[in-house]
């Protein structure tokens, strides 16, 4: 409402509700996974399927400890919370993966780090682009982010270092920023997880314009639905099939 902005958690946890909604109660050890603020969104789903709360109450539950832990980053009142910062909170306080930088000439291991973040931001690639063209879509994003040389040699050799990056664990969801308004969208991806792929679906789609934030749920058997706080307030509203 116009006293106390709440568009961007709608438009993040109305895919997410409907993804556990789904999915039934193992969805909310899945949630857990992602981190304390997901876990306690799943607490007010919960209550809000046994009518002992509301969806409303479940996100202004996460809102208030998000606001109590980091004031700076999620105001209240009639401000604008950053899209970016607010997804970061939900899905990226996990990391998958495992990122190595190596020399690829002599097999040096220079550094070894946590990788594939839950939450990550597609930038604009010109060389991909080039290279696919018309095709050029998500899961090339995705492939290239796996194996990428960095502008440093190794001390050893002089061979060229670049960083791997391999998924350990599987991730129950992620969010991706799309910055590469360009990119195709695609309805499914493929990731490989310790050798083995793991298929994902589009399940939501969240837009941005004139500080406003409204969202698309995709439901299993392709229905899409359309929720905006302002127009459609507390439901979704079906607009057909995929």
């Amino acid at each position: 409402d116009q006293v106390n902005y709440s568009c961007a958690y709608d438009a993040v946890f109305t895919p997410l509700y409907n993804l556990w909604q789904d999915h039934g109660p193992r969805w909310t050890d899945r949630l857990n996974e992602l981190g304390d603020y997901a876990a306690e969104l799943a607490i007010g789903f919960e209550s809000f399927r046994g009518n002992t709360g509301t969806f409303e109450r479940a996100r202004d539950i996460v809102r208030s400890q998000l606001h109590k832990e980091h004031p700076d980053l999620f105001p209240t009142g009639a401000v604008v919370t950053a899209l970016d910062d607010l997804t970061l909170k939900i899905f990226g306080s996990t990391d998958w993966g495992t990122s190595t930088k190596k020399c690829t000439k002599c097999d040096v291991v220079y550094e070894e780090q946590s990788g594939f973040c839950g939450s990550q931001t597609l930038t604009v690639n010109s060389k991909l682009r080039a290279r696919y063209g018309r095709d050029y879509g998500v899961s090339q994003w995705l492939s290239a982010q796996k194996i990428a040389r960095v502008n440093q040699s190794c001390p050893r050799c002089g061979g060229g270092l670049t960083v791997f990056t391999v998924l350990d664990e599987t991730p129950p969801c992620f969010y991706l920023s799309i910055v590469d308004e360009t990119i195709n969208f695609d309805l499914n991806l493929n990731l490989q997880v310790n050798g083995a792929k793991q298929l994902y679906g589009l399940r939501g789609v969240i837009y941005a314009k004139n500080e406003h934030f409204t969202s698309r749920v995709i439901k299993p058997d392709g229905r899409v639905w359309y929720h905006d706080g302002i127009e459609t307030g507390s439901v979704a509203v079906e607009e057909g099939l995929l």
